[in-house]
């Protein structure tokens, strides 16, 4: 696998949860769809939404509607893995390419 994983057929991690070292990704695009689901938010969701940066719980099901449920939590594990968005204790996702270039008045 690790052959395999170095010539770019599938991609695996062999670090951080069992689930995401469980997980072997052979079609790119599936990755390619992860990463773009949060990426894309201002177009899917409004712009209000998108710059803040932050998505509520609630939201997630939402952003992730076309990946099965089982697969949620290792998508937001890779998310975290690629830096592209990252868990905060109160259950909300910070993607810090949304926040706001000026920091609001209020938090």
């Amino acid at each position: 696998a690790r052959f395999l994983h170095q010539v770019g057929v599938i991609c695996y991690f062999d670090n951080g949860s069992e689930a995401l070292r469980q997980m072997v990704i052979v079609d790119p695009q599936f990755l390619a769809d992860a990463m773009s689901s949060v990426i894309t938010i201002r177009h899917r969701f409004g712009q209000e939404q998108a710059t803040a940066g932050i998505l509520q719980p609630s939201d997630l099901p939402h952003v992730w509607a076309k990946f099965p449920p089982e697969t949620r939590d290792v998508i937001m594990e890779l998310l975290e893995t690629f830096e592209i968005a990252f868990k905060v204790p109160i259950g909300a996702v910070i993607i810090p390419s949304l926040l706001p270039e000026q920091q609001p008045a209020e938090l």
